[in-house]
C-alpha cells in the first residue's frame, strides 16, 4: 500500500490467523501533525465491528522523514485472542496532517529457538 491518506485505511475480507502474525511493519512519512498517533484496530469473526478493546496505538515522529515502525502484535493479548482476523483499520494523519505510507506488511510468526 502506498500513497497519501487523510484518515483511515480499511482492509476487509481477510482470513488471517492471529497466531500466524508477529508484527505489523509499516514505512511512514508524517508531517504537520499536532497529534502524531498511528492507530491499528482489528476485528475477528466473532466481533461485530472494530472496538477500543482491539486497538493499539503508536506515537510517530512527525518530522517529514521516512521511518519504519513495527507493532508487536504477538505481545498484545487481545490480538492473540482474536482467532481469525477478518478486518484491519489503520488510522493516521488526522487534523490536517500529511502522511505517506510506502509499506504496510503483516510479518510472522515469532519462532523461538532452544539454547
Amino acid at each position: 500500500v502506498a500513497g497519501k491518506y487523510e484518515k483511515e485505511l480499511f482492509f476487509r475480507g481477510l482470513a488471517v490467523p492471529a497466531t500466524s502474525v508477529a508484527y505489523l511493519v509499516f514505512d511512514l512519512k508524517l508531517s504537520n501533525s499536532p497529534n502524531p498517533y498511528v492507530h491499528l484496530a482489528w476485528r475477528g469473526r466473532q466481533h461485530g465491528d472494530f472496538s477500543d478493546q482491539r486497538r493499539f496505538s503508536v506515537v510517530a515522529v512527525p518530522d517529514g522523514s521516512w521511518r519504519t515502525y513495527a507493532i508487536p502484535l504477538h505481545e498484545i493479548p487481545s490480538w492473540r485472542d482474536t482467532g481469525l482476523v477478518e478486518g484491519l483499520r489503520f488510522s493516521v494523519g488526522v487534523n490536517g496532517a500529511e502522511a505517506e505510507i510506502s509499506r504496510l506488511q503483516l510479518v510472522g510468526p515469532v519462532r523461538y529457538q532452544e539454547k
